[in-house]
């Protein structure tokens, strides 16, 4: 039988997590949590200007997909009292067909601020977007605010090569 050798321990070491490495495990999991936590509030809390300037964006980029493959001018048309697309046919402009673009007069809780470009409608009340069957826009930018209490704005533009930008004010 072999001796043990004097002054020297044997120790066996058992394979097992540190205090430090748990606690590190644990602090991420926390910010983690805590990061989808707050996510998931924010898209439940959204107000009325939040999902209008959403809608719009998201209606801009399906305009423009639907302008380049139907190779057709599709024109966004906005006021005070809410909006409208057009389609041009036989070389004039009719409301648009689809249901998705059909006229939509804003809440009472939004209101718009026209800032800049678009094309000047028949009125001086009416602005004009256009939607060219090559992706491009006629540049724009203009504001929605929430009427009610929240001083919430939301800045929509697009500097006319195809790319709609949403912005918090």
């Amino acid at each position: 039988m072999k001796q043990p050798l004097k002054g020297i321990a044997c120790t066996r070491r058992v394979a097992a997590f540190t205090l430090l490495e748990l606690l590190v495990v644990m602090a991420i999991l926390v910010i983690v949590t805590g990061l989808a936590v707050s996510r998931v509030n924010f898209r439940t809390q959204q107000t009325p200007v939040m999902k209008e300037a959403e809608r719009l964006n998201v209606l801009f980029e399906l305009v423009q997909e639907e302008s380049i493959l139907w190779d057709r001018l599709l024109v966004f048309q906005v006021d005070k009292q809410g909006y409208q697309f057009f389609e041009e046919r036989s070389g004039q402009l009719v409301p648009a067909s689809s249901k998705l673009f059909r006229a939509k007069a804003w809440s009472e809780d939004v209101r718009l601020t026209w800032i800049s470009g678009g094309e000047q409608g028949l009125d001086d009340k009416k602005f004009l977007v256009f939607f060219y069957p090559t992706g491009q826009t006629t540049p724009y930018a203009f504001s929605l605010a929430g009427e009610i209490g929240l001083n919430q704005s939301f800045l929509l533009s697009s500097e006319g090569s195809g790319e709609f930008k949403i912005e918090a004010e």
